[in-house]
């Protein structure tokens, strides 16, 4: 199981914002990802021809899979304003890290067509409002706002764990898994 969950916040009105600070979430989130993906897909693919060859297919009982953390704020909703439309959900103030969450699902729906789904499966979670270090940070009225969303109850780092795991066991390919409260 390879789990990508690299991610940065850069809160801010994009206007406000600086290239390096609009980039940086997109960075670490999509190019943290590129840097790890293709390795493990290599090293699949090659578990994978080596007991095509040898006609063990069926020995090859678990794909690989990828884990891709998003965030809830990512998740294709339809648009209230525009009935029939369906948008990223969105958080105010928050325009790169939306961005590189939304990336990140279509990256792993990307995948889940590419690859052969007895080699390779890709999973999405996407959690909610997780008290971490991270969000720490936040101002409050930032993670009032947050918590209005979620049912006004944060998630645990170790429940998030959990999910995660089970998610990369459990889920079918191209699943998307929202972990809230």
């Amino acid at each position: 199981i390879n789990i990508n969950n690299a991610g940065v916040i850069a809160d801010g009105s994009m206007h406000e914002q600086t290239v390096d600070e609009w980039q940086n979430p997109i960075d670490v989130k999509l190019r943290g990802a590129f840097n790890v993906i293709p390795p493990f897909i290599r090293d699949w693919a090659k578990r994978f021809e080596e007991a095509r060859s040898y006609k063990a297919l069926p020995e090859f009982e678990k794909p690989g899979t990828i884990v891709f953390v998003g965030s809830i704020v990512a998740k294709i909703v339809e648009d209230p304003e525009a009935e029939g439309n369906f948008v990223p959900r969105g958080n105010a103030k928050q325009s790169s890290y939306v961005a590189a969450n939304a990336g990140i699902m279509g990256l792993a729906q990307t995948i889940r067509r590419e690859y052969d789904r007895r080699m390779l499966t890709s999973v999405t979670v996407l959690p909610g409002f997780v008290t971490t270090r991270m969000t720490d940070t936040l101002p409050e009225a930032v993670k009032k706002m947050a918590l209005r969303t979620l049912n006004g109850t944060a998630l645990d780092p170790h429940e998030i764990a959990h999910e995660i795991l089970n998610a990369g066991i459990y889920a079918q390919n191209g699943a998307v898994v929202e972990i809230v409260k």
